[in-house]
């Protein structure tokens, strides 16, 4: 109890994390749609829209265990600055294997759990039919990660 009472978390550190999520969406000059088009660029404007749906939904015991472990490693991937597409080495490209993370995440999880329950802990009425149609269509973020990384995120995801 004693590291509890001295070491308390930092309140709403993941409530940071997400609101800096929007603002690294929302700054970043158009480079990474520039690098990897449009389409990967609406998987990073939603990035922050799913982000807390996964966080809430991994503590909900009612799904399986295996689809809130894949719900964390999402989001304790996105969370992570030091991952295998560093923000320090690509810049505001980097955000490319988090928004394939999340989206595999959250697409393999469904396939486990059903939509229904997880669908949920999405609080934006209709954001959640458009984070499945994303979901749906991650692969078309494959062509542009390099492929080691690709093999590391899918090692990672399993």
């Amino acid at each position: 109890m004693w590291f509890v009472t001295h070491y308390p978390m930092p309140n709403e550190s993941l409530n940071r994390l997400q609101e800096n999520l929007v603002r690294i969406v929302t700054a970043d000059g158009g480079a990474f749609e520039k690098a990897y088009g449009r389409t990967a660029r609406h998987f990073l404007d939603q990035l922050p829209v799913l982000f807390p749906v996964l966080r809430r939904a991994t503590f909900d015991l009612a799904l399986p265990s295996e689809a809130r472990r894949l719900m964390a490693l999402g989001v304790l991937y996105v969370a992570e600055p030091d991952d295998y597409m560093s923000e320090a080495q690509f810049g505001p490209r980097s955000m490319l294997d988090d928004c394939f993370v999340i989206f595999s995440a959250f697409a393999r999880a469904r396939s486990i759990a059903g939509d229904e329950f997880i669908a949920r802990h999405a609080r934006v009425p209709g954001t959640y039919e458009e984070l499945c149609a994303l979901a749906d269509n991650v692969s078309a973020l494959v062509k542009h990660l390099p492929s080691k990384v690709h093999e590391q995120l899918d090692t990672y995801l399993s």
